[in-house]
């Protein structure tokens, strides 16, 4: 693994938010109900290793091929497939850094209906690490100001990955209006970018500690079909990645200038990761999305 600078290495690469899920699990779940279940246990990092219950389900399989050609981790619906959930990582990290929310929800009997797929980004090149090799959507430059300069070729070159994993899953019979894409942190970037870019009406966005890219003409660039899609947001109020006024910012535009709903949610202890409150909001905006169209 390359050697990254502290705060990226600390709060971006999916370290956290597994951290937060085995939380989620601890207080959610009891020893007795988990020791039950029937398990199939998915890869994960070995500092997890010593938390094996966290990770057991009811027959989850994940990484089937056949549900995208993406490179990804996924996690197939647990009864009849009717909704698809695609979350995309942050800097650094990989898809299973964030896979573990879906074992979280199958342990709780939430949203079984739903395929969860988490695309793992290219190794390229990345300018604001030394141009180091790492997991990455796009390059970056500077994390100093929103507006600067952009990779806006790499940007829209993983947009059009992410149209072509949405267009599998409406070419395998899943409503559009049923998909839901998300992402953290330089992820949440490209969700927002996809999601508002998309010609396929989707379901809603979800957008944690982010900001939103090629800001100066998303406008131009949006689509009629997603002009009203609900989008959630969530940022940290001391992110000293993604600095909350950046999320601030990225709200402002979205309501005010392109007159997108927004749920807002903001905390104001967290850093730049992600915590049970949030997850749990997400979870709750995600319900009403899913409920409202089955």
């Amino acid at each position: 693994m390359p050697v990254l600078p502290h705060k990226l290495y600390s709060h971006s690469i999916g370290l956290v938010p597994l951290t937060v899920c085995f939380t989620l699990a601890y207080h959610l779940f009891s020893f007795s109900s988990l020791s039950a279940t029937t398990t199939t246990t998915p890869t994960i990092p070995h500092i997890f290793s010593s938390f094996p219950f966290f990770f057991t389900s009811r027959k989850t399989h994940i990484s089937t091929p056949a549900m995208t050609t993406a490179a990804a981790i996924v996690v197939p619906a647990a009864t009849k497939h009717t909704a698809t959930f695609i979350f995309l990582h942050g800097l650094g990290d990989t898809g299973a850094g964030w896979s573990s929310i879906s074992e979280n929800f199958r342990l709780r009997r939430k949203f079984d209906e739903c395929t969860f797929i988490f695309p793992h980004a290219p190794r390229i090149p990345v300018d604001l690490n030394m141009g180091m090799r790492m997991p990455s959507w796009f390059n970056l430059y500077t994390l100093s100001d929103m507006g600067a300069r952009e990779d806006e070729s790499g940007m829209l070159s993983s947009v059009e990955k992410v149209h072509g994993i949405i267009q599998e899953q409406i070419d395998k019979g899943i409503a559009s209006e049923r998909i839901i894409l998300g992402g953290f942190s330089q992820g949440g970037a490209v969700a927002l970018l996809s999601g508002l870019t998309c010609k396929h009406k989707l379901g809603g966005i979800a957008a944690l500690s982010t900001w939103l890219p090629l800001s100066k003409k998303i406008a131009s660039m949006t689509q009629d079909a997603n002009k009203g899609t609900s989008i959630f947001q969530a940022h940290g109020e001391i992110d000293t990645v993604v600095r909350f006024k950046w999320g601030q910012d990225t709200k402002a535009i979205l309501q005010e200038e392109l007159h997108q709903p927004v749920e807002w949610h903001s905390y104001p202890d967290l850093d730049h990761s992600a915590e049970p409150q949030e997850i749990m909001d997400m979870e709750r905006w995600m319900l009403k999305i899913i409920a409202d169209q089955a």
